[in-house]
């Protein structure tokens, strides 16, 4: 989470736009997943990753669909093509940015590998879970530390 991208970072980085639900474009993605022909049940697949971009072809409302039905940060179309009507409500539903690009999914993906380069902390969501992780380490810490003394 940590190294992880905001959906809006992700939409700056590929010059593309977010059409839809730009108010959740703040969210961290931490995993990202393409969208093509798998041997498995495509709900299966996109239940590999949790907090995810979905990388498909604007034409695979199958895809968006599916990733839909599992964890995801966003959907990132390519080829310019505009998502259908039952994908677009159910993103909206689901309030899940929908982000466009007309590069097609290689060059999508080819863009995507020096977005690590960009990761920030600069992020209240990062933040939150750092301070978590170490109060949650920490006071493990404290504790054992608290237990070997008393023994």
């Amino acid at each position: 989470m940590l190294l992880g991208s905001s959906v809006r970072d992700i939409a700056e980085h590929l010059q593309a736009k977010i059409i839809m639900n730009e108010a959740m474009a703040d969210q961290i993605v931490e995993n990202f997943m393409v969208g093509a022909l798998t041997l498995d049940s495509s709900v299966d697949y996109f239940m590999r990753q949790r907090n995810k971009a979905v990388i498909t072809r604007g034409d695979r409302p199958d895809i968006q669909w599916c990733a839909l039905e599992t964890s995801t940060r966003c959907l990132l179309l390519t080829n310019n093509v505009m998502p259908i009507n039952y994908v677009s409500d159910k993103a909206r539903e689901q309030e899940v940015p929908i982000i466009l690009t007309e590069k097609d999914t290689l060059a999508t993906l080819a863009a995507l590998e020096s977005l690590g380069l960009r990761a920030t902390v600069h992020s209240q969501q990062k933040v939150d879970h750092y301070q978590s992780l170490l109060e949650h380490h920490v006071s493990s810490i404290l504790l054992s530390v608290d237990f070997e003394a008393a023994a």
